[in-house]
């Protein structure tokens, strides 16, 4: 099997059947505290996921810092999460998830801002339609 075919089964498999390893895959996460970071923490946190060479681990590494941030109620961190991310159904995933946390934290702007960076429209349709229908 070359490289190629193999890189593209896993992709598939990702997307179609998720990922038991990484944690921008979790499809059953208990709910955490809310995160409180100082700024040179969500720096920092970023750099090392920027610094990862492995793309899904890097995508992963995204995933949880945009999770915490949209925790601690900071869409511009979430935000620039989210768009670092690589692959597209793992950027999906973490965006609806991080931008239903804002809105869950009464910040519809910045759900709103997150959900827009999702690439699949059916998708992005539903988390919006999830976000305009909270009270």
């Amino acid at each position: 099997m070359n490289v190629s075919h193999f890189v593209s089964c896993l992709a598939v498999a990702l997307f179609l059947g998720g990922c038991a390893s990484h944690c921008c895959c979790e499809r059953s996460a208990p709910p955490r505290e809310p995160v409180v970071c100082a700024s040179s923490d969500w720096d920092a946190r970023l750099a090392a996921a920027d610094a990862m060479s492995f793309p899904p681990d890097r995508d992963s590494a995204y995933s949880a810092v945009a999770l915490d941030a949209a925790r601690a109620n900071r869409s511009d961190i979430t935000k620039a999460c989210v768009g670092r991310m690589s692959f597209p159904p793992a950027r999906d995933q973490a965006a609806s998830r991080a931008a239903m946390t804002l809105a869950d934290l009464g910040n519809r702007q910045g759900a709103v801002e997150v959900a827009t960076l999702m690439s699949f429209p059916p998708a992005r349709d539903r988390t919006l339609k999830q976000i305009a229908a909270k009270p």
